[in-house]
């Protein structure tokens, strides 16, 4: 929790002068009194800034929370949301939520977040709805990342590999 505190800290002043909106999800009660008081307080500064929002999930509960907090994200802004994780979410604003079941470690690396937004945007560019194009390309990138992992272990694997394991998982959908 050390971590947070020090990051609220260093980034109540930039977030002011840049008028950031900050949200905490999630249970704040495990939280030691200073740091769940620091997470108000920094809530309550940005209650009114517009435009650019960062939302912290506190995970205390597992994955039942998780779902939660993208199902209450996603109906009040809105909004598809994917939620990355072990089992990412994708919610969507009518409340609707699904738990995708493919993916490993080897997707935790930079990179690989950019590489499933453009797979999104290459389903909705092709048509797919909102909810088909978020939970589909979260299916197919951690698939891509099993198939690549299988070949070089977790740890090896890069975004270029799962970029390069997507003609194997739209050929395995093929029935091929």
């Amino acid at each position: 929790m050390g971590l947070l505190k020090k990051y609220l800290l260093e980034a109540i002043g930039q977030m002011e002068r840049d008028r950031v909106k900050m949200e905490f999800f999630g249970d704040l009660s495990p939280l030691v009194p200073e740091l769940r008081a620091l997470c108000e307080r920094t809530r309550e500064i940005s209650r009114h800034y517009e435009g650019c929002q960062v939302n912290v999930c506190l995970n205390y509960g597992g994955q039942d929370e998780l779902v939660q907090a993208a199902r209450a994200f996603a109906r009040e802004h809105g909004c598809f949301l994917v939620l990355k994780g072990h089992r990412t979410v994708t919610a969507g604003p009518e409340g609707n939520v699904l738990v995708n079941t493919t993916g490993n470690s080897g997707l935790a690396k930079g990179g690989s977040g950019d590489v499933l937004t453009g797979l999104i945007a290459s389903l909705l560019a092709q048509g797919a709805g909102p909810v088909m194009a978020a939970a589909g390309a979260v299916w197919i990138h951690g698939r891509a990342g099993d198939l690549a992992a299988e070949a070089l272990t977790e740890y090896c694997v890069t975004p270029e590999d799962v970029i390069a394991a997507f003609p194997r998982v739209f050929s395995e959908l093929q029935g091929n």
